[in-house]
């Protein structure tokens, strides 16, 4: 990897860590359990505006359509018991 890809991975991983403390530590002030504190974290990395971090809307590129964006609320976000993608523990 080049510099300038190191760096953007760098960035972006910065600010994906950085809005899931945030959020856990915010839902955590709001009296949330555990499990909804880590529902507010794996939400606000997927709301992220990556398009931000990555610096391409300062580029003169046009904002990315509403459908390609991964904006989800927490209801949207699989609980511990509805994940299907985790190995069953015996």
């Amino acid at each position: 990897m080049d510099n300038r890809s190191t760096e953007l991975a760098e960035r972006v991983r910065s600010a994906l860590v950085r809005a899931a403390v945030e959020a856990y530590e915010d839902a955590g002030l709001s009296g949330l359990c555990a499990e909804g504190r880590w529902e507010a974290a794996v939400g606000a990395i997927r709301t992220l505006d990556l398009r931000s971090v990555c610096g391409l809307e300062e580029s003169g590129l046009p904002p990315a359509p509403e459908s390609s964006r991964t904006a989800s609320t927490l209801g949207d976000l699989p609980t511990i018991e509805s994940r299907t993608d985790s190995p069953e523990t015996p």
